[in-house]
């Protein structure tokens, strides 16, 4: 049994065509346009065929801009994660630092006080040697010279044992030159990656301002 033929008019040229069967795609023999043909219910009607193409072109695009938006989404937890580590980094290496510098200058007290103890003892057998030569008051100015700067040094507050190995173990053995390296370094990186999170993040939403 012959397939139905239906007769629709060009959109183009307004010239006859003719429909035959399940067809799906109508050629204009007279203006060489092609058209899609659209069936609904009882009607049937055409389209251009460009436009149909660029309906799949756009839901192609979509579906590229949704891979896109998923892969951003999952490089911004990332990177959230990265400077959130960058983060407790630097506030490692900066306690490292303070630490390390504490350490220090509790060294230089301690290395002050050794000096100190060595000038008194000297001091002492000066003292000695004038009281028992009969010069007393220069032997008393000597000895008052001598104890004068441990009136300064009681007023410094000292580092106990326990705050000690607590800046021991801030600062992980390292001196405060390597501990400023490494801080100077963490806010770099931190900085870094606070900056392609801001840059991924200006992406997603030029990528997700184009699906909507």
């Amino acid at each position: 049994m012959d397939a139905k033929i239906i007769s629709l008019t060009c959109p183009n040229c307004a010239a006859k065509l003719q429909i035959q069967g399940e067809m799906s795609i109508a050629k204009c023999s007279h203006c060489d346009r092609q058209f899609l043909i659209n069936r609904g219910g009882s009607e049937i009607w055409l389209s251009p065929l460009m436009k149909g193409l660029e309906q799949v072109k756009l839901g192609s695009d979509n579906m590229a801009i949704e891979l896109a938006l998923t892969r951003l989404r999952e490089e911004i937890t990332y990177l959230n994660q990265t400077v959130e580590s960058k983060k407790q980094d630097l506030i490692t290496w900066t306690r490292a630092h303070n630490s390390a510098l504490a350490l220090e200058k509790a060294r230089k007290f301690g290395n002050y006080i050794k000096l100190l103890y060595g000038a008194v003892a000297i001091s002492l057998i000066g003292f000695m040697a004038l009281y028992q030569n009969g010069r007393t008051e220069i032997a008393m100015l000597c000895l008052i010279t001598t104890f004068a700067p441990f009136i300064g040094i009681a007023l410094i507050p000292k580092l106990d044992a326990k705050s000690i190995a607590k800046y021991k173990q801030n600062s992980g053995g390292y001196d405060s030159t390597v501990t400023k390296t490494q801080m100077e370094l963490s806010e770099q990186e931190l900085a870094a990656a606070e900056k392609q999170l801001a840059d991924k993040k200006n992406e997603y939403q030029r990528k997700y301002s184009l699906k909507h």
